[in-house]
């Protein structure tokens, strides 16, 4: 058996992992492995049930309306980013008191992803994986492997992505790492939703 097809499957069903992992990166958000392992495993549900179901609720369910529903929640968290960014910036030009909102700048990010987020930024890329699952069960590639490199392929891309958004060549867009960091998710989704 060929390893290269459950390889590309890995690949091509965990690339929006890069895209998500360097808009966390960019934030300054830490993704400590155990967030990454539970972001990646709620993948790996996702896709193992789009896999394993696939050819059984393919009558049933349209192939389009997880991407759909994925992409809505990437495209929801980006526009959440970008108007916060935009909230902040209103605040701050109307504030009497400019020195706090530089204060505040040196303290913003650091912060934790809670699990409900830690759930929610799964599902999201697990839902984009259905319509990928159902294509790929349908063409016979086999169950388990295909699972195996998702998993896989969804750490790395997170941790490399994640790895990538904080080097000193991005980190220097400074105080627009919210807006920056909205449109990459706002992009991904409707990369997904369009594609």
């Amino acid at each position: 058996m060929s390893i290269l097809p459950p390889l590309l499957f890995g690949i091509s069903a965990s690339l929006d992992a890069l895209l998500v992992g360097m808009a966390l990166g960019l934030q300054k958000v830490p993704l400590p492995a155990r967030h990454n392992l539970l972001i990646s495993t709620v993948t790996l549900i996702g896709t193992v049930i789009s896999i394993g179901l696939g050819n059984l609720l393919l009558p049933l369910f349209p192939i389009g309306i997880g991407t759909r529903i994925g992409s809505s929640v990437l495209i929801l968290f980006g526009l959440y980013y970008v108007g916060k960014w935009l909230l902040s910036r209103w605040r701050c030009n109307f504030s009497p008191d400019n020195n706090l909102c530089q204060k505040k700048k040196k303290f913003a990010g650091h912060r934790e992803l809670s699990l409900s987020q830690i759930l929610v930024l799964g599902c999201a890329l697990s839902m984009n994986n259905i319509g990928i699952g159902f294509s790929a069960s349908i063409t016979g590639l086999p169950f388990l492997p295909a699972s195996v490199s998702t998993f896989f392929c969804s750490f790395g891309f997170l941790a490399f992505g994640s790895r990538l958004g904080r080097s000193a060549f991005l980190q220097q867009i400074g105080e627009y790492t919210d807006p920056v960091s909205g449109l990459l998710l706002i992009l991904l989704g409707l990369c997904q939703l369009y594609h």
